[in-house]
């Protein structure tokens, strides 16, 4: 046999026997092999439960709302729960309290139909207006009178207030708060009105729809 036809019969052979061996793995599966080995030993664990360490783990989805949530819940940590969030203080018109929010969004005052009716007064007395607050569409304006006499602390004022559908029973808006010179300070809890200070209320003493976390505009 000639030398070209014997090296070809070896590198034939040569050919076979390497498909004959197996593949070797390596990188991942050698990693994987080898902790299945282990983990196999005195135990009833499989091979599922290796996890792959060829994925990357991802971070569990948080929803927007439950992100929101969750900054509500830091924010109220920060709120005094047990002071309203609404100004309100106690007056009294013709011999009944009225208790009364102190609101510089409103420009106007107003004082609740039904507390104008509990405190004597009819509404034909009134002057018949009739239209809805810019600031509050919600609050339907149906009358206004003048000259009401309200007791604030120990000081009576003479009010011109608008009557209301709904509302507080009584509210002290920019108008009254700029003629007599009212000023809130909520450090102390108190307003100062036409030189007189007059303690605010406490979460308990006012109304519940007011209380905190109730939104003001759906009163």
């Amino acid at each position: 046999m000639s030398g070209s036809a014997s090296d070809d019969i070896l590198e034939a052979a040569a050919k076979r026997q390497q498909r004959k061996v197996p593949h070797t793995s390596t990188g991942k599966d050698d990693l994987i092999n080898e902790m299945t080995k282990v983990s196999l030993r005195g135990s009833n664990a499989q091979v599922s439960d290796i996890p792959d360490f060829g994925s990357q783990m991802e971070r569990p989805r948080t929803s927007r709302r439950a992100r929101s949530r969750t900054a509500d819940n830091t924010a109220n940590d920060f709120i005094d729960n047990s002071q309203p969030l609404v100004p309100f203080l106690l007056c009294r018109c013709q011999n009944q309290d009225l208790r009364t929010m102190v609101d510089s969004s409103s420009p106007v005052s107003f004082i609740n139909k039904d507390a104008f009716l509990m405190c004597g007064y009819s509404l034909d007395q009134m002057e018949k207006v009739a239209f809805i607050s810019s600031t509050n569409p919600s609050l339907k304006i149906i009358g206004r009178m003048k000259n009401i006499p309200v007791t604030v602390g120990e000081k009576e004022l003479m009010l011109d207030v608008f009557v209301t559908e709904s509302g507080p029973d009584l509210c002290f808006g920019v108008d009254i708060l700029t003629t007599y010179r009212g000023v809130l300070n909520f450090a102390k809890r108190n307003l100062t009105i036409s030189g007189h200070q007059v303690e605010l209320l406490t979460e308990r003493d006012v109304p519940l729809r007011y209380r905190t976390g109730k939104p003001a505009a759906s009163m």
